[in-house]
């Protein structure tokens, strides 16, 4: 491969010894400086993308890649607000696409078949005059035919709008569109024979339309734009490039989180090397060298510059489940000099790695690439820290180079993201660090008061605290409120942390139970199949009675109709045999666990509890509709309420339960929800942090999380990986296409 001589020779801006001062072409192309420009602009049958060609391949790789790729679109779902007969033809035009940009299809011709009898309704009819449209004429005053546009307009057909919006959803499907259309409807127009007027129009129940959409010429037969047939062999290169990117994730995924890093670099250098025919001469031979798919491609012929390396190593990172989840890579472009920042500079790009110390760190793999294929990469500029020198110059320590941020950087990133570490990466750090968990009993009492474990470890079982006259809940991040612990943590934080106890009053008759039963003492290492209600029996099994007033021992899924006499209110028995079960049923000193004589049934009703506001079901189930707090910081959202002795399983998220409550942060969702309704959660700007146990979830509304800040985190926690890619396509659907998902096994 390759060995510099000068690391500024690896540079896409300059190169030393007076070469030349700009590469031809060099592009900083960044999504985020292209899509200030807003909109894309349409004249008719040309659209003009402001998203390079080159750009779009990426974002095409990364989509089939990278199943919770948040892709980089100026908007989501715009096809949600077509009209019939515009999403009939983007449905048509979006499945050929796929196939062309996969490299199954050459030809980019699509014809589809409109029933204008069902679009039109009452207002079909098989002729149609000019009169019907308030025309003198079909034809203006140099005899060219109207009759196109009029009938879009009647029916709604508008080609511009179909091809703006998926450009807006689905750019990088159609990554080898060339941004010109042609398009025709079937209609005919007509004139009775010999007559220079009384044209008319005959409708068929079906007709025709047409898109042919022009490829580029990156991509066409012909290597020339304007024609419609792609070259299938350079799109499954596209396609095929992606799969050999994500081979190298796969390869890699037991390894530690440096190793992964490091295989990432070593594998990158053995499988392109630097351009410098287009850096001294402008030569390209084969390919783009900006772009990472010259790394994946499979040709060795495809080389790269410094943008190619750093976007391939990136896409690496973007792809990888590491043991960490706060290791981020970012592209960050900036000056490079040698020897002296007022000496030699140009520009260059690399990235910087936030690793799990919450430290970045410099990688640049361009110059770590040696010029002979026998030599190892190096490390002098991989993972390595560096001090500010002479204003915001950054210095490694291993080796006399400098590098300072430009103005797409120091515009697009914190200053967080940009600070690097004095400090090379020691390895030695990703062992596991011991992490203290405190229990707070908040007014109870616990014999558990702290568990140390390992950041990313987990506790497969929290200590049960006891306080006279209350029932345990659950523990909770906060003493009021806060998001509630489940009763197995799969992943502890790096952190040391405290968790408190969070309960609830008992009924007289419950507490004067609980006294009788002596459970005020500590309960911790109780199974959890056990009871949990210190207000019941330790040790009696939950598929036994965990009504305090029911006759220990019974189980409740045995309580039927046959029962009735020994559960139901004294008044509506006969049988004077239960008479001593009704006078202990409903005298509390006979029974202390009895609070009524009746066993408490679900009914539909409303519940205001610390979580949010509930709607109650006759069948057992409720749905939380929000919140009376409109300040609310954490909303956690549990798998069942309770009312009194009554407990629903929570299924539903009511439409527009949280809508534009901004100051929450934090939200989970537990496992019995089933439904999130439409607008839930839109405009939550503050939101942060969101886990949603999965397994059940089915239905996920319109842009219920739609507004969203970019980069929210969202852990999905499911037992099945194809449960965790469903749930991510909804939610990206639903208006969270940006955020930064992950799956948790669970």
């Amino acid at each position: 491969m390759k060995r510099r001589t000068s690391y500024l020779a690896l540079l896409s801006g300059m190169v030393m010894s007076g070469l030349i001062l700009a590469a031809p072409g060099f592009s900083m192309n960044s999504f985020a400086a292209e899509k200030a420009n807003g909109e894309n602009a349409f004249t008719s049958g040309t659209t003009q993308r402001t998203a390079s060609t080159a750009n779009l391949v990426e974002g095409y790789m990364h989509q089939q890649g990278q199943d919770d790729f948040p892709g980089y679109t100026l908007n989501t779902n715009r096809r949600a607000y077509l009209n019939e007969i515009n999403g009939i033809v983007y449905d048509a035009i979006l499945n050929k696409s796929k196939e062309v940009a996969a490299g199954k299809e050459a030809n980019t011709k699509i014809e589809v078949t409109i029933n204008i009898k069902d679009i039109l309704g009452d207002r079909y009819k098989e002729i149609y005059y000019p009169e019907d449209f308030g025309l003198e004429s079909f034809t203006d005053d140099a005899g060219d035919s109207n009759v196109f546009n009029v009938l879009n307009n009647y029916i709604g057909f508008d080609p511009e709008k179909i091809i703006r919006t998926l450009r807006l959803d689905c750019p990088y499907d159609i990554y080898w569109y060339g941004n010109e259309y042609d398009t025709t409807n079937g209609f005919v127009l007509y004139r009775e024979e010999g007559k220079t007027t009384g044209d008319f129009i005959c409708a068929k129940y079906e007709e025709p339309i047409t898109f042919e959409l022009c490829v580029s010429a990156d991509y066409s037969t012909s290597g020339k734009g304007g024609e419609c047939n792609a070259d299938v062999n350079k799109c499954k290169a596209v396609k095929s490039a992606a799969d050999n990117a994500n081979k190298i994730i796969q390869k890699y995924k037991s390894k530690s989180d440096f190793e992964k890093l490091k295989a990432y670099r070593d594998e990158i250098c053995n499988l392109t090397a630097y351009n410098y025919d287009y850096i001294r001469n402008g030569v390209n031979r084969y390919g783009n060298p900006h772009q990472m798919i010259n790394v994946f491609d499979g040709d060795p012929d495809t080389k790269v510059i410094c943008e190619g390396y750093s976007k391939a190593f990136k896409y690496l990172c973007d792809g990888t489940d590491f043991n960490s989840n706060i290791i981020e890579c970012y592209i960050v472009t900036g000056n490079m000099a040698e020897k002296s920042p007022s000496a030699n500079k140009a520009l260059h790009m690399w990235n910087n790695v936030r690793m799990s110390d919450g430290k970045n760190y410099i990688v640049d793999v361009t110059n770590c690439d040696p010029d002979n294929n026998n030599e190892q990469p190096s490390n002098d500029l991989f993972m390595v820290g560096a001090k500010k020198v002479e204003g915001e110059w950054l210095k490694p320590a291993a080796i006399d180079v400098y590098y300072s941020y430009e103005g797409l950087s120091t515009g697009s990133y914190t200053q967080n993201e940009l600070a690097v570490s004095e400090t090379d990466y020691d390895p030695k750090s990703e062992v596991a660090e011991e992490v203290t968990i405190n229990f707070n009993p908040n007014g109870g009492k616990v014999a558990t008061e702290s568990i140390t474990t390992y950041v990313g470890g987990c506790i497969e079982q929290l200590p049960v605290p006891t306080r006279e006259g209350h029932k345990f809940i659950g523990w909770y991040t906060e003493p009021t409120g806060g998001e509630k612990i489940p009763d197995a943590v799969k992943f502890v934080s790096k952190c040391e942390d405290t968790w408190y106890a969070h309960w609830e009053a008992l009924s007289q008759g419950e507490a004067e139970y609980q006294n009788q039963q002596g459970n005020s003492g500590e309960q911790d290492g109780q199974s959890q199949n056990q009871q949990e209600n210190p207000g019941e029996q330790g040790g009696q099994n939950q598929d036994q009675q965990e009504n305090p007033g029911g006759q220990n021992g019974q189980n409740q899924r045995q309580q039927d109709a046959q029962n009735q006499n020994q559960r139901q209110n004294p008044a509506k028995q006969d049988n004077k045999n239960n008479q001593q079960n009704q006078n202990n049923d409903t005298n509390p000193k006979a029974n202390p666990g009895a609070k009524e004589n009746v066993t408490p049934q679900p009914e539909n009703g409303t519940i205001s509890a610390e979580e949010g506001d509930f709607e109650t079901s006759v069948d057992g189930t409720a749905s939380i509709t929000g919140s009376a707090n409109k300040k609310i910081k954490s909303v956690n959202i549990g798998n069942e309420i309770t009312n009194g002795n009554v407990t629903y399983k929570v299924t539903k998220i009511q439409p527009k339960a949280f809508k534009k409550y901004k100051k929450i942060k934090s939200l989970t969702i537990g496992d019995n929800v089933q439904e999130i309704g439409s607008e839930a959660f839109s405009g939550c700007t503050g939101l942060k942090k969101i886990t949603i146990h999965a397994n059940n979830l089915k239905s996920v509304g319109k842009k219920s999380f739609k507004g969203l800040k970019d980069g929210v985190k969202i852990n999905v926690v499911c037992r099945e990986k194809k449960t965790y890619e469903k749930v991510v396509k909804k939610l990206k659907k639903a208006g969270a296409s940006k955020a930064k998902f992950k799956f948790v096994k669970g």
